[in-house]
């Protein structure tokens, strides 16, 4: 079977760009949420950290290594999409995690932030039904005050129906 290589089209290289930028942004949503990450950029996160380097430059030396066994193995996967990815996906991931961690904190912080969340949303929900609370304490003057009110008014219209002067 004789496959022909197709010329990479200014719309097929966009699609590729944009399908790693995704899929960096996703890793980086899931290192921020402390949810876990594919086994791959778990360990190069994991290196990067252990060696003090950026994951953009940890990327670039695991990938290379794979590179290289994949030109030994499998040169025919190599493609554009194999560079892009294994070149910029670190650094993309990077600037993603640190626009993440810029709005949200620090991942390590986030258990502290859903305390002080919860804690602030207790105190709101407090805070309601206190004043629910005195709502419902003042009904019965409320209750009262327009039943007396009532009552004028029907003494005044029956006054008016018969005659008299209100």
């Amino acid at each position: 079977m004789n496959k022909t290589r197709q010329a990479p089209s200014a719309r097929r290289i966009i699609g590729m760009v944009v399908g790693v930028i995704i899929i960096a942004l996703g890793i980086a949503l899931f290192k921020q949420a402390h949810l876990g990450n594919d086994s791959i950029s778990a360990l190069n996160m994991r290196i990067a950290e252990l060696l003090g380097i950026s994951l953009g430059v940890q990327n670039i030396c695991t990938n290379l290594v794979f590179l290289v066994v994949e030109f030994i193995w499998g040169r025919k996967y190599i493609g554009l999409g194999t560079l892009v990815n294994g070149l910029g996906c670190g650094f993309i991931i990077t600037f993603f995690y640190n626009i993440i961690a810029g709005w949200f904190g620090p991942a390590e912080q986030l258990p502290i932030q859903r305390y002080i969340r919860y804690t602030a949303e207790e105190l709101a929900a407090q805070d309601a039904a206190r004043k629910k609370q005195e709502a419902q304490d003042k009904l019965p003057e409320l209750v009262d005050s327009l039943a007396q009110q009532v009552t004028d008014l029907q003494l005044a219209l029956c006054e008016l129906y018969e005659g008299g002067d209100v």
